[in-house]
């Protein structure tokens, strides 16, 4: 009998395949795409990084500058894309800013309308945010542009997401949104008037409103006409249900955002 058959000790296993700590992401991040984990719900609006911007609100020219002005940016929802038609009010690309992905950048004058006339309730929302600071109510999303409009956005200093009526806060996540880094956040309202606040996965709040009208009007993103008050820094991400979404499927889709744009 012979010994020559021992395994030798060049079949071990490399150290060099190893997992590399670059890969690494947030032990809550999973695989997965909004699009299809939303499309059941009524998805109205549908953007982020994989999607088209172009310098034009008529949407003939591609925007891939970084830095360059964005007059429309694609909608991968049911509804219309979003567009702004005026030099001085659009955002601009950010080639790779938020984990190695292009972003959007607000410079707290800017923002996009969408003609999608919607009731206001019930909805949810999703939107990757790096605000530079809360110097100023920012908004995320809104459609407060009627009597009992109702807007989402950021609050005064300390960063927490805000369900406002007609100018008038009505209720307020609890936990702060970081200045200076990406955060992923979600908001559901239903029908019957009670809010959800979601900040990275983990639930942040609840409370009711009551007696909101039915009302339509058009969509606006990073800005609010009542107050005049807009959305300072980027956003690589957005997405809008006009339906009640699962809170599991809430956590799932704010996993796969995570997990996208570095969030821990």
């Amino acid at each position: 009998m012979t010994y020559r058959t021992a395994i030798s000790p060049r079949t071990a296993i490399s150290p060099r395949t190893a997992i590399s700590p670059r890969t690494a992401v947030s032990p809550r991040a999973i695989a997965g795409d909004p699009l299809a984990m939303l499309a059941p719900y009524s998805l109205v609006l549908a953007h982020d990084h994989r999607h088209m911007v172009y310098s034009d609100s008529g949407a003939t020219t591609p925007q891939f500058v970084d830095g360059g002005a964005i007059g429309y940016i694609e909608n991968r929802g049911t509804g219309a894309a979003l567009t702004q038609g005026t030099g001085s009010a659009q955002g601009t690309l950010q080639l790779g800013e938020i984990n190695g992905l292009n972003s959007i950048q607000f410079d707290g004058g800017d923002y996009y309308n969408a003609a999608i006339s919607v009731a206001v309730l019930p909805f949810t929302g999703f939107v990757v945010v790096n605000p530079t600071n809360f110097t100023g109510q920012r908004d995320i999303q809104n459609r407060q542009t009627a009597s009992q409009g109702i807007a989402w956005v950021l609050a005064i200093t300390t960063g927490r997401q805000l369900v406002s009526i007609d100018g008038t806060t009505a209720s307020a996540s609890t936990t702060g949104i970081t200045a200076g880094a990406a955060s992923v956040v979600a908001v559901k309202i239903t029908a019957a008037g009670d809010i959800s606040y979601f900040l990275n996965a983990v639930a942040d709040g609840t409370t009711t409103i009551a007696d909101i009208a039915p009302l339509a009007s058009d969509l606006r993103v990073g800005a609010n006409p009542t107050p005049n008050s807009f959305f300072l820094g980027q956003m690589p991400a957005f997405y809008r249900c006009h339906a009640e979404v699962p809170d599991g499927v809430i956590m799932d889709v704010m996993r796969v955002l995570m997990g996208w744009y570095g969030v821990s």
